[in-house]
């Protein structure tokens, strides 16, 4: 049987749980074989992009492919928002400020397409993933090595810097007549960045500046896509469906993110709201591609959903914190099951 670019990206998202846990709960080595297995996953990525290269594109390709780096981010940044790994300096704001981008372009892709138009992906996100990837790992590695002394975390950033900085060096030295790939120069600069900050910042600045850097990119890369998607609203404005999946991106991408740095016992709740983000983004996939091809878009299944996550919020932070400590994981894994109810209506 032939192994297919998308039997890999399912492939990836089906042993993500096994990461995300060990980044909850591990201790020691456990958590350097979590690294390994983030960094294998996310190896894939660039595995699945070649065979899809290479053996032509596929409409579900198309679809779980940007869905699963999507997924993948969520399985790292809310556990560590939980305190994985030993994580204190990753506040929640981080997880709604990421999350809250990826769900306002899957929205604005849909409204794009309901206007017989397309968003294209830019360089600079496919840039957006490779930071949000490395920025993780390396986040990691200044909380795991920040105590000590014999300079492994010096060691380990140039041994990470010298093979893109030697790509680069040797396309503009050997082959000055062909651009070298765009991102090696900038993964070179950041990770020689990262190497200065550990060395001279403490671990809370260190760690801080590493997410503060991760949300810029990955914003920066969202008005990208807004700006290159103005022209289709000048002459229709905006529509119910495009305020009912604003809405819904709020709730999702904004909100829930954030109870997960909620001051309850946070990793009891990481698995339903990571379950409950995890099936949003896979919602908001498969409305990219109907709209896609029928030119239509229901809205009342975003509105409904949106509300629904608003109000298990505002509830979350107004229950006391002792009702919320009982009540608060079931209500999360209301939150994680309820996407079924309107499956159907996006057929």
């Amino acid at each position: 049987m032939k192994v297919t670019a998308n039997m890999v990206t399912m492939a990836r998202i089906v042993l993500l749980p096994l990461p995300c846990a060990l980044l909850l709960h591990g201790t020691d080595w456990q958590l350097w074989l979590c690294l390994v297995l983030f960094v294998f996953l996310g190896f894939t990525d660039f595995i699945d992009g070649y065979m899809a290269r290479r053996d032509g594109p596929t409409r579900i390709g198309g679809l779980i492919d940007p869905v699963a780096d999507k997924i993948f981010m969520a399985a790292i940044i809310l556990p560590l928002v939980a305190g994985g790994a030993g994580v204190k300096y990753c506040p929640a704001w981080v997880a709604g400020a990421l999350f809250s981008r990826e769900l306002l372009v899957t929205a604005l892709r849909s409204s794009v397409s309901l206007r017989n138009a397309d968003i294209r992906t830019s360089k600079l996100a496919k840039l957006k993933t490779i930071v949000q990837m490395g920025g993780v790992g390396t986040v990691f590695l200044s909380t795991m090595l920040h105590e000590d002394k014999n300079g492994t975390l010096l060691v380990i950033g140039l041994l990470l810097t010298a093979p893109f900085l030697g790509t680069w060096l040797y396309y503009k030295i050997k082959h000055r007549n062909r651009q070298p790939p765009y991102f090696l120069l900038p993964v070179a600069i950041a990770f020689l960045a990262w190497i200065a900050l550990t060395r001279w910042a403490d671990l809370e600045t260190s760690v801080l500046t590493q997410f503060i850097i991760i949300v810029v990119m990955t914003w920066i890369s969202g008005l990208d896509y807004l700006l290159g998607a103005l022209a289709p609203f000048r002459s229709n404005g905006l529509k119910l469906p495009d305020f009912s999946r604003l809405i819904w991106a709020i709730g999702f991408g904004a909100l829930v993110p954030c109870l997960v740095g909620f001051p309850v016992d946070n990793k009891a709740v990481v698995l339903p709201i990571l379950i409950a983000l995890s099936a949003e983004l896979a919602t908001g996939g498969v409305d990219n591609v109907v709209v896609a091809e029928h030119r239509k878009a229901v809205s009342w299944p975003f509105l409904v959903s949106g509300l629904f996550a608003i109000t298990f919020f505002a509830a979350t932070l107004w229950m006391p914190e002792a009702a919320s400590n009982a009540w608060y994981p079931w209500l999360a894994g209301t939150l994680a099951t309820h996407r079924g109810l309107f499956a159907q209506s996006l057929d």
